[in-house]
């Protein structure tokens, strides 16, 4: 398994739920189904700021910039923000070129990434979910 991937899903999800809950402190009358119900039922507005970060939603996900860094993600079932998939993952590695050199080359990437799904390290959630995006497999199975 290739640490530095590992240790990126887990930059890149910390990173996403960090985001994900700062809506909370700017919007307190979210609503209980999650960021994305609250967005379509006009509580968070389509675009905006969160202090200094913009927030762009789009399709099922959202899109953040902030001084440093820039970061797309898509919602899971039940609002989830700590899924991923290759493409998310890989623009998420741009702004951290120096830290993980090992995983610059996108074919490399592709191959390790495949690797944690074979190796069952990460999977999708089972049906009746219909969704692009991968979990550690120990979420996954709790929402079986």
């Amino acid at each position: 398994m290739n640490r530095s991937l590992l240790e990126l899903i887990s930059e890149y999800q910390a990173c996403v739920n960090y985001l994900c809950s700062l809506f909370g402190d700017y919007y307190k009358n979210l609503d209980e189904d999650g960021i994305m119900r609250s967005y379509r039922v006009k509580i968070i507005p389509k675009e905006g700021y969160l202090g200094k970060i913009y927030f762009c939603f789009h399709g099922a996900g959202c899109y953040f910039k902030t001084e440093t860094d820039e970061v797309e993600l898509d919602f899971g079932p039940y609002s989830r923000c700590d899924g991923f998939d290759k493409y998310r993952l890989f623009y998420f590695l741009q702004n951290r070129r120096s830290k993980y050199p090992d995983l610059l080359d996108e074919d490399y990437f592709s191959n390790e990434f495949d690797k944690l799904v074979t190796g069952g390290v990460i999977s999708k959630l089972p049906p009746p979910h219909v969704s692009e995006l991968f979990y550690w497999k120990d979420s996954v199975e709790a929402v079986k």
